[in-house]
């Protein structure tokens, strides 16, 4: 950090040079993506990766505000949102753009390191770092973290350029990197006081107090610029403000509690890993009495976080010794799916060595050499804070991504740095004792970490083939974990689910009956229960489930729906009314409560209290935003809807419903229509509207609709008792006598298909 002398710096590099390096990093991306491309994990994200591909895609939508401050910083998923708005949403595009953002990191992270040690160590990092295998690996996932490196090697090289030629651009951009960096992951922010102090300590024999200043000015705008849009949303959406995102609370505590293990986001009690947004915001409430904001809820946390240090500092303490070793340990340790268990999926990543085995351990090194050599203390002093900005929460692969690149750095310079010492014999054996220390520290294994498949892992791959409606895979994985792990939560509940999937009633029950003797308050167990009754046909039993549902969680929207419905299946409208207003009490979010309620209107024919709470729904999901709450541990909810666009296309169906029976057909024609443009396949809006038109004196407009309902209902007696009519309009008498044919088959007590069968087979036997 001492001050020099500014001078232009040149890259060693010619444009060629960095173009191979840039070609050969691309092509061992390129070389991964065509191994993992039929991977089943590839188009169906999971967890965090799919937030941000729901959060993406509402982006691309339009949809660019939410109603509360963000939960997560929201830079990548609207990058990833541009993405899709410009090729539409697909799974191969993202990776694309992710892997040319990697290898152009690889080139910023050679040129950094010329800058610092030389044309040669430059070729040798960039090379290195081409084909480390975790980086390739979380380029090609939908995560935010890959991100950060390109962002944080830019922040560095425009501060040395910065340093060598201090003009404001150079300034305002090297704060604009780190700032972009702050709204993709918050953390880096614990270093804007380093990078403020090297200022000041690069500059204060030779520039003047007011030009250090005016560059500390410089940097600190440039840092705020891309934080002030983001700052501006929260404040609008709600106060107090949240500056980036509101998660820090959260998983300070997760990281610093008396269950915590270091490395998983462990939840005391029975919740463990398994919890949701709902669930720490009901916890939240339930100690303080009130409803938190998300300012309140973060700090909430914290506080938590830190009562867990003033009660137990022993535990605290050994508990942040063990994150500290398990940041530097060479195992991956997963957080989004089993690293090894998707690793399996690709020859070349089982084949590069570059791991942080090697990286490790001489980063260390190379960090301990940096302190000899002063050229690159401010990236030993990142290497250092930014680690202990993720050790003070809890650690995983990804989340130590963004120190790689110069541990990478450090380990290349080490190597060089203990070449040149002993070509010209100087002491080594201070540096390799230490080596020795860092190799065994790193590659040690206290907490007895494998790469067999774990039940976590296996499971969530189970979501994934359960999503896809692979069943007997699905079915086989969640077999596997119980094997593994016969008390982990969940696995009964999906192999209940996928029984449920396939009509198997009785097996589904059983399975989540073994739900509930691992853990008696699992209220997606007893909604899947309540539902398994109600589709037996005892409601009664159908709402003893719902009931317990609600007790175990008062705040499971699933719980009041299934009570509801069995409600509606005993013809007792008014205690189903009431059950909803219960809900819609208790529950933060209640979208499909309320939807269920309109329908519950509209069956009674209040058409004024239906249609304008079926409108406010509308309007309140032109700027629905995905929730972090994501599962597929109960299927209650599935009834209203795959996802929005379907749920949307049932409200415009009901709509259009309500107009019809007011005999309002040109509006009702209209909500139709709107309800086939948010889903084709909705055969209800496709039949009604084929109606609708046919009584308005448009039979040839209705054929196209009842056709579309026909191909996806085809044992409707009514539709095709309707067609026939809409052709015996147009005199198309042929096919009107066999859609009635058709409809009295399937329905022989339907009367009006047999006389309007007769008359049409009278009509064709009095033609010539």
């Amino acid at each position: 950090m001492n001050p020099s002398v500014p001078q232009k710096y040149e890259s060693p590099f010619s444009k060629k040079a960095l173009l191979l390096l840039f070609l050969f990093a691309l092509l061992c991306r390129l070389l991964y993506l065509s191994q993992i491309y039929d991977n089943p994990t590839f188009k169906y994200p999971t967890l965090d990766a799919r937030y941000h591909d729901e959060w993406a895609q509402a982006v691309a939508q339009g949809r660019l505000t939410q109603s509360q401050a963000f939960f997560r910083a929201p830079l990548y998923p609207y990058l990833l949102g541009a993405v899709y708005y410009v090729f539409g949403h697909n799974y191969l595009a993202p990776r694309i753009m992710q892997y040319l953002l990697g290898a152009f990191g690889v080139i910023l992270l050679a040129l950094l390191t010329a800058r610092l040690f030389g044309k040669k160590l430059g070729v040798v990092t960039g090379l290195v770092f081409a084909t480390y295998a975790s980086v390739i690996y979380f380029e090609g996932e939908l995560l935010l973290d890959f991100l950060l490196l390109p962002l944080d090697l830019l922040i560095f090289i425009f501060l040395y350029k910065a340093k060598e030629k201090p003009s404001p651009l150079n300034w305002t951009l090297a704060g604009l990197w780190l700032g972009l960096s702050a709204i993709t992951r918050p953390n880096i922010l614990i270093f804007v006081p380093v990078v403020l102090f090297w200022i000041w300590y690069c500059f204060h024999k030779s520039e003047t107090l007011q030009r250090q200043l005016k560059f500390i000015a410089l940097f600190l705008a440039g840092v705020f610029l891309p934080i002030l849009p983001v700052a501006t949303h929260n404040y609008r959406a709600e106060k107090p403000m949240v500056l980036i995102a509101s998660q820090g609370g959260i998983n300070f505590y997760i990281g610093n509690n008396p269950a915590a293990n270091g490395y998983t986001s462990m939840m005391p009690g029975r919740l463990q890993t398994n919890w949701e947004l709902a669930d720490i915001r009901a916890m939240a409430k339930a100690e303080t009495g009130k409803e938190l904001s998300s300012a309140e809820l973060s700090d909430f946390w914290y506080g938590k976080g830190l009562e867990f240090w003033k009660e137990q500092p022993v535990a605290a303490l050994t508990l942040l010794l063990k994150k500290i070793y398990l940041f530097f340990t060479s195992f991956e340790i997963s957080n989004n799916q089993d690293i090894y268990l998707f690793w399996k999926n690709s020859s070349l990543i089982r084949f590069l060595p570059v791991g942080f085995w090697l990286i490790g351990p001489l980063g260390l090194l190379g960090v301990v050499f940096s302190f000899v050599n002063c050229k690159a203390r401010l990236l030993s002093a990142f290497v250092l804070i930014y680690s202990f900005s993720v050790i003070l929460f809890f650690v995983n692969a990804r989340f130590r991504l963004p120190v790689l690149p110069f541990l990478t750095l450090f380990a290349v310079y080490a190597v060089f740095e203990l070449w040149k010492r002993f070509r010209n014999k100087q002491n080594l054996l201070p540096f390799v004792a230490a080596l020795g220390f860092f190799s065994f520290f790193v590659n040690s294994n206290f907490y007895g970490f494998t790469k067999n498949p774990k039940p976590a892992g296996l499971f969530r791959l189970g979501n994934v083939y359960m999503e896809q409606g692979n069943w007997a895979e699905a079915r086989q994985l969640f077999h596997q974990t119980v094997q593994l792990d016969p008390q982990f939560k969940y696995a009964h509940l999906n192999l209940g689910v996928v029984a449920l999937k396939q009509g198997d009633l009785k097996t589904a029950e059983e399975e989540f009956k073994k739900e509930l003797k691992i853990d008696p308050q699992s209220e997606k167990a007893a909604a899947n229960l309540s539902l398994i009754q109600r589709l037996r046909g005892f409601p009664r039993l159908a709402i003893y489930w719902a009931e317990k549902s609600a007790a175990a969680k008062p705040y499971f929207q699933d719980a009041y729906l299934n009570w509801a419905l069995a409600y509606r299946s005993l013809q007792m409208p008014d205690s189903a009314l009431s059950v909803l207003e219960q809900g819609e009490k208790n529950c933060k979010s209640f979208l499909l409560g309320r939807f269920l309620k309109a329908s519950f209107l509209l069956e009674a024919r209040r058409y004024a209290a239906a249609e304008p709470l079926l409108l406010a729904l509308l309007d309140s999901l032109k700027n629905y935003q995905p929730s972090y709450d994501q599962g597929l541990f109960f299927i209650s909810s599935r009834e209203f809807g795959e996802n929005v666009s379907e749920l949307k296309s049932r409200m415009f169906y009901l709509l259009g419903r309500s107009r019809g029976e007011q005999n309002d057909f040109p509006r009702a024609i209209g909500y139709f229509h709107e309800a086939l443009a948010e889903n084709p396949r909705n055969a209800d809006a496709a039949a009604d509207l084929g109606t609708a038109l046919d009584f308005t004196g448009r039979p040839a407009e209705a054929l196209p609709y009842f056709e579309k309902a026909l191909a996806q209902k085809p044992d409707n007696f009514a539709l095709y008792y309707n067609y026939g009519t809409a052709l015996a309009k147009l005199n198309d008498l042929p096919k009107a006598r066999a859609a009635f044919r058709r409809s009295v088959e399937l329905n022989p007590n339907f009367p009006p298909a047999r006389q309007k069968l007769a008359i049409v087979e009278a009509l064709l036997n009095a033609r010539p």
